[in-house]
């Protein structure tokens, strides 16, 4: 019982910080085409967060980057994936928190075509499978090639 309280407590703080405001370990994005170069179709992986980080929240950050840059290292050469790590805090980026109906830090997938944004997934169990990684990284591995397949 008392873990399931730090549980709970843990996932209110990361919320609390969410949207209260550190920077993460990783580059702002990653993969080939981040300027525009690439393909007019591509599939979008961000990783939202705020400034104020909790464990937890760096951690699905780390599992998230591991993850596809190990399985999908091709398709961000070609920029037929892209990876973005974004503080929905610095200035532009608060309208990801409408667009998306973020409430806590979370991976997006997002198909783009011509510049225009046509499916988006919120991978919410990433936070109920943040203490297994082969779990974590199957699901976020298994939701991007679905994902890249659709596109």
């Amino acid at each position: 019982m008392a873990i399931g309280r730090w549980l709970l407590l843990a996932l209110a703080v990361c919320m609390f910080s969410f949207f209260c405001g550190a920077s993460g370990a990783f580059p702002r994005s990653a993969g080939a085409a981040q300027d525009g170069n690439g393909p007019a179709k591509y599939v979008q992986v961000y990783y939202f967060h705020g400034k104020i980080r909790c464990y937890s929240c760096n951690r699905i950050e780390q599992l998230t980057v591991e993850t596809v840059r190990q399985f999908f290292q091709k398709e961000l050469e070609t920029g037929r994936l892209r990876l973005s790590v974004v503080n929905v805090e610095d200035p532009g980026n608060s309208h990801f928190v409408n667009d998306y109906q973020l409430y806590s830090q979370s991976v997006i997938l997002s198909e783009r075509d011509g510049g225009r944004e046509v499916k988006w997934k919120n991978l919410i169990r990433v936070w109920e499978l943040l203490k297994d990684d082969d779990r974590f990284k199957e699901y976020v591995r298994t939701e991007v090639e679905a994902f890249l397949a659709a596109s």
